[in-house]
């Protein structure tokens, strides 16, 4: 699933030292001057700031106000842009707050946004959407203030701090410590991956771009990229195969033949590579498709379709054609992280053969008490132990949920024989692979595809629901 942008937060350090970090664009003197002017304590008894950014200029209806300086640390150096854009040409949306006595303050933007570009001196430019600045004030004038101090200019309301500044911009990308890397959210989100499977890596500064898919002239032939806007992720030290890219989000195809175990993810983009994020690798992680939008209060559902590639099995649901489950109906369920097919069909090409997956697949429905056990031959599906709830066990309403396409659930047919949207990151053999079509009995289910299906639910009817998490 793909998401928002995150607000923007500058962290900037004014008349006081800073130590920079590894792998940052050092500027120098700026070419123009930023103003802070105080506002006084707000009800917390934080120091506020209204801050007004370099040169600023009306044109279009946009405000442009820019600060820019000679840079070095970063590529061959160059020339720093620190860019704030708004509607109108009113008051600056950008504020500053800091703690009673501290020169330190952080930036908050309302509106528009805030971007900083490395022109570099051989011709290469990178812009970065999250950035990170530390900033030195350089003989600052002062006013409505004995003292010429960040701390006093917030403490006094309408005193102001005037200067150019120098500085520091951290443009390596971080992978955030919490969830920083996980399977596909919409099936299930878990924290280890499986070879062949997608993940979904969160953090700042992952790409230079808003957001950019991969698309049919970013293939090489059948072969997926590896570097998408700039952007390239490894696992264990080998290449991932990356569909979207987003300074907040990247989603990618983890490679075959990757060995289990603790495995570093590292992200690269022209900002340089981030520390290695560490996920287990396991053979097996299987997990439904069952989106967050579709978590009602009756539960998680999994996602399942009528033969129709339309309707959905599931109670009603506003602009969607639904139906329940009854005796006799086939409905089909997606997923990812079934394990290894034959013949093998390698991550990151599109699959244009017919395979199997090799282990053994099953599933069980209903409630305790009953044998709803549900198995196919190896040659069909792969490994699954899904336990589905319904009302008898839960005290809830049984259903599925609308089937949407991975990361950015647009309604969609899924078609695994379709390779422009395998192209797409629709369906690729070992991961988002058709599980089954479940027929229902008069007397329980059976799995059933290629008209082989072997039976051995012993209990009584029940409506199908299913969850992944």
């Amino acid at each position: 699933m793909k998401r928002p942008l995150s607000s923007l937060f500058l962290i900037q350090l004014a008349l006081a030292s800073t130590v920079a970090s590894a792998s940052v664009a050092s500027f120098t003197t700026t070419n123009q001057t930023i103003t802070y002017t105080g506002r006084g304590a707000d009800t917390s008894g934080r120091n506020q700031y209204l801050v007004s950014w370099g040169t600023c200029v009306f044109a279009s209806g946009v405000t442009t106000c820019t600060v820019s300086a000679p840079f070095t640390g970063v590529g061959v150096g160059g020339t720093m842009r620190m860019i704030l854009a708004y509607s109108g040409n009113g008051a600056s949306p950008l504020t500053a707050s800091a703690a009673p006595g501290s020169d330190f303050v952080s930036f908050a933007l309302s509106a528009g946004s805030f971007v900083i570009t490395l022109a570099q001196n051989n011709g290469a430019t990178n812009t970065f959407y999250q950035p990170s600045i530390n900033t030195i004030f350089n003989s600052p004038v002062c006013t409505g203030t004995p003292i010429c101090s960040v701390s006093q200019v917030g403490a006094n309301p309408n005193a102001t701090v005037t200067g150019t500044v120098n500085g520091t911009f951290d443009a390596t990308p971080i992978i955030r410590t919490s969830q920083g890397v996980i399977s596909a959210s919409a099936f299930g989100g878990f924290s280890s991956l499986a070879p062949g499977s997608w993940m979904e890596i969160y953090g700042t500064n992952l790409a230079t771009v808003i957001s950019q898919e991969w698309a049919a002239a970013d293939f090489t032939g059948t072969l997926a990229p590896s570097t998408l806007a700039g952007t390239k992720v490894t696992i264990g030290g080998l290449p991932t195969y990356i569909d979207f890219v987003s300074p907040g989000q990247v989603n990618a195809q983890v490679p075959s033949g990757l060995a289990s175990g603790s495995q570093p993810v590292v992200v690269t983009t022209a900002g340089g590579a981030s520390v290695g994020y560490s996920i287990t690798v396991k053979p097996v992680v299987p997990g439904l498709l069952a989106p967050a939008v579709f978590n009602l209060p009756a539960g998680q559902y999994v996602a399942a379709l009528f033969p129709d590639a339309v309707t959905f099995v599931m109670p009603t649901f506003p602009g969607l054609p639904t139906a329940r489950a009854k005796p006799g109906d086939t409905i089909t369920l997606y997923g990812v992280g079934f394990g290894p097919v034959t013949p093998d069909s390698p991550a990151g090409r599109i699959v244009d053969t017919p395979n199997r997956l090799v282990p053994t697949f099953r599933a069980s429905f209903g409630h305790p008490g009953h044998r709803n056990l549900l198995r196919t031959r190896r040659r069909l599906l792969g490994p699954l132990s899904v336990q589905c709830g319904c009302a008898e066990r839960r005290g809830q309403r049984c259903g599925s949920i609308h089937l949407l396409t991975r990361w950015s659930e647009r309604n969609a047919k899924l078609d695994h024989r379709d390779p422009q949207l395998n192209k797409r990151g629709g369906l690729h053999a070992a991961d988002l692979k058709l599980l089954a079509a479940t027929k229902v009995l008069a007397h329980g289910l059976v799995i059933q595809q290629d008209h082989v299906a072997e039976e051995l639910c012993e209990a009584r009817p029940v409506t199908f629901v299913g969850a992944s998490r």
